[in-house]
């Protein structure tokens, strides 16, 4: 079972998604996951034709760029008028062309439906997402946001040092998209928590941002999930501009992904472990993992220092 919240606002609805897994690799159709689509932010279809039409034409130009093979786009229709709108949409980067232009396709025909006069929305699939307004998302805002997790915990007595370590990994992944010498603002990875648990991740942002922003915006993701879905085995959170999320199974296409991350890894403790702390550092090329432990067994402090360079 999967649980899903969205965040709008600071107003929040809750409901469980039935019947549906975080997402599946095989399926020929795009996998819906939910909607944006504010209550106050309205127009009368009857009384602004041109603005119905100038969201057609946007509509319409997204897909179309979609079908010519582009992972992502941004267009603007009516500027300089008080119909004006904005619009972008993003696919994930480890999917084909075909199954982006697809999922685009579906984006185009459903959004309108599910939000029908809207001055603006969000619709987020697990292939791609798009988004319009006549005004302008936050890149570094967590609202408007849809979270999404499994409703199993993680099977570890340790769960304050798993969600520690957890933003951490994502932490890593966020500074690999952000930092990408590619066009391409995507990154994914895994974690091998414990010899029986291995996490995968996977971070993206939309290419118009700046790298700032595109840290900071997931980062900002991040740490929505230790407020929503503390230890759970997998969760996500889906932004305007960039999304986030790690689960138990690889949920990603490893033939389509461009570049990722060395093996983030978690460094053996000596003795019982009392503390630990992570201090990450932003460093040209490179990513340092600081790490200390206490070692109580001796009943003194044992402290280690172990550095991880994540060539990036």
């Amino acid at each position: 079972m999967i649980t899903e919240m969205f965040q709008f606002n600071n107003h929040i609805t809750s409901f469980l998604l039935f019947s549906m897994f975080f997402g599946s690799l095989t399926s020929a159709s795009p996998n819906y996951n939910g909607i944006y689509c504010p209550n106050n932010i309205t127009y009368e279809i009857n009384n602004n034709t041109i603005f119905q039409t100038n969201l057609n034409v946007l509509l319409s130009s997204l897909l179309s760029n979609a079908t010519q093979g582009s992972s992502s786009y941004t267009t603007a229709m009516g500027m300089g008028t008080s119909n004006a709108f904005n619009g972008l949409y993003l696919c994930r980067g480890d999917v084909s062309s075909k199954t982006c232009s697809e999922c685009i396709a579906a984006v185009v025909t459903n959004i309108t439906k599910l939000c029908p006069n809207k001055k603006e929305s969000i619709i987020w699939y697990d292939e791609c997402m798009l988004h319009y307004s006549n005004t302008y998302f936050n890149p570094l805002s967590i609202d408007p946001r849809l979270n999404l997790w499994d409703n199993k915990n993680i099977s570890t007595l340790d769960v304050d040092n798993f969600n520690e370590m957890l933003l951490s990994f994502l932490g890593s992944l966020a500074s690999h998209a952000s930092n990408s010498e590619s066009s391409m603002r995507f990154s994914t990875g895994e974690w091998n928590f414990t010899k029986e648990i291995t996490v995968y991740g996977l971070a993206q942002c939309f290419p118009g941002v700046t790298n700032e922003q595109c840290e900071g915006c997931l980062v900002n993701a991040s740490r929505t999930l230790v407020t929503c879905c503390e230890g759970k085995q997998g969760a996500r959170a889906l932004l305007a501009w960039c999304n986030i999320r790690y689960d138990l199974f690889q949920f990603y296409n490893t033939t389509e992904t461009s570049e990722s991350p060395p093996l983030f890894s978690t460094p053996p403790p000596s003795g019982n472990l009392l503390n630990q702390c992570y201090l990450w550092l932003n460093l040209p090329k490179a990513l340092v993992c600081y790490c200390c432990y206490l070692n109580s067994e001796h009943n003194a402090q044992l402290m280690r220092t172990v550095f991880h360079i994540l060539v990036l």
